[in-house]
């Protein structure tokens, strides 16, 4: 099968679901697919806040909601071109291959989360832009050119949490220049330089947007799903004992939550699930069929791309905040794309033959 006849499926399936979604989600769940709180926060039409090139990009086209049709025509078109580069990169690598190709095509466009923001423009479309121009460095095994490194920068702009990706990755290969440089006595070249000012340029983005680590920090204390929380519940006779284990607790909930359950499961808990009803359960059983899914997909792929290149190890990186901090599946939706290469890849070993 040729590539295009796969973007065609995809295409296909993808329209098919987003349609769906669009026209059904108020009738099944009561809220409008172009639902997107936190736009408000973005019409001051201020660089120094938060996602700071999100707000000026808003204020330059005169959009009043994400429902704005230039608004819905430019996420169609970001979000399809990223998933088809995608599927384009994992053919050319021959990661899969002819059966596990087409299953990682379907399973990309009938995702239900990926489908959910495929014609929203939200700062979360940046950021799963941004991840997968990574994913192309490293599985490129090429050195980042100019339109890379801006790109970088332009993308930690739209989307400030993609610092703790593109950070790592330059503090990884400055020092990894750094060595050269000293144990073979040589001068400082122009890749080491570039690198150095695009780590600067990333930093500078970041303090530009300097609400945005504030309100980073202070969400910890927002939310009830921390170590207090649980050992308010935990009565054995050793305090210890008592933290230690809501300390997995907090672990073990986060890392469910961030995988499959929704902002509001969060944010909410315990009320969200109450009372425990048809609802609470579909949102039970979804979510844990989604952690499992992500969980096992993204274990896979890192298995499979660490034994190759151990900068992947930036990919967990920027997700160790959640362990402790907010923690639900919009935080993981750039990463849902790489689950999927991996389940795919682990769906094509074990079942398809």
């Amino acid at each position: 099968m040729s590539i295009s006849k796969l973007f065609l499926i995809y295409f296909i399936l993808k329209s098919l679901i987003t349609t769906f979604l669009i026209f059904f989600l108020p009738e099944i769940f009561g809220r409008s697919y172009f639902k997107y709180d936190d736009f408000s926060n973005y019409a001051n039409c201020e660089i120094n806040s938060p996602n700071g090139f999100y707000s000026l990009f808003i204020c330059a086209i005169n959009a009043d909601s994400i429902s704005d049709h230039r608004v819905i025509i430019t996420a169609l078109l970001i979000n399809t071109i990223r998933d088809f580069l995608l599927i384009n990169i994992v053919a050319k690598i021959k990661l899969l291959r002819f059966k596990g190709l087409i299953f990682f095509a379907c399973i990309l466009a009938l995702h239900p989360y990926l489908a959910l923001y495929h014609a929203r423009l939200t700062t979360s479309s940046f950021a799963v832009v941004g991840v997968l121009l990574m994913y192309y460095v490293l599985v490129s095994k090429k050195q980042t050119n100019i339109f890379i490194d801006l790109s970088f920068i332009i993308l930690t702009g739209f989307r400030n949490s993609l610092a703790g990706l593109f950070l790592p990755y330059y503090i990884w290969e400055i020092i990894r220049q750094l060595r050269e440089i000293i144990n073979k006595n040589a001068n400082f070249d122009s890749y080491f330089i570039k690198n150095t000012v695009s780590f600067m340029a990333i930093v500078y983005v970041v303090m530009l947007s300097g609400g945005y680590m504030t309100s980073f920090v202070t969400s910890v204390n927002i939310y009830s799903l921390d170590v207090p929380y649980f050992t308010q519940y935990l009565n054995t006779p050793y305090e210890l004992l008592n933290i230690l284990l809501a300390i997995v607790l907090v672990l073990v909930s986060h890392i469910f939550l961030l995988l499959g359950f929704r902002e509001a499961a969060f944010t909410e808990f315990p009320n969200f699930f109450i009372p425990l009803d048809g609802i609470a359960y579909f949102h039970i059983f979804a979510g844990v069929i989604l952690a499992i899914a992500h969980g096992a997909g993204f274990y896979y792929f890192l298995k499979s791309h660490l034994s190759q290149d151990r900068r992947y190890i930036i990919f967990i990186i920027i997700l160790l905040p959640t362990l402790f901090s907010v923690a639900h599946l919009r935080y993981f939706l750039p990463f849902i794309p790489l689950a999927l290469i991996g389940l795919s890849m682990l769906v094509e070993k074990k079942l398809i033959h």
